[in-house]
């Protein structure tokens, strides 16, 4: 049995991104924008038999947060500094309030502050 690791959308410590906790049809999100390129990724692909890669850097990212232990109402629509980790999930659980989701790769906060 084979098991991926999930993606790692982006990192949590980039100073010049701002990430934003949003709710979306009842499901809770959270937004990187950053104006740096520390989020970096390399893709690769087969073109006529050769594989080819190139740099990536996205700005901005939108990942289905997966479980919070914290109440995330007060913090939507608020700049945060967060920790956590991507992991793959069936259900988002904020507050251990739990609601299913399908399968997905998604962000589970271990800690969430305002930022300054």
């Amino acid at each position: 049995m084979i098991t991926e690791q999930p993606p790692v959308f982006f990192p949590f410590d980039d100073p010049q991104a701002a990430y934003i906790v949003t709710k979306n049809d009842n499901l809770y999100f959270m937004n990187y924008v950053s104006i740096s390129d520390k989020n970096k990724s390399t893709i690769c692909e087969d073109i006529n038999g050769k594989q080819q890669c190139k740099e990536e850097i996205n700005r901005g990212m939108m990942v289905m947060i997966g479980k919070s232990d914290i109440d995330l109402k007060p913090y939507i629509g608020k700049k945060v500094k967060i920790d956590g980790d991507f992991v793959y999930a069936k259900e988002q659980c904020i507050a251990q309030k739990c609601v299913d989701i399908g399968s997905y790769a998604v962000l589970d906060i271990q800690s969430i502050k305002l930022a300054n």
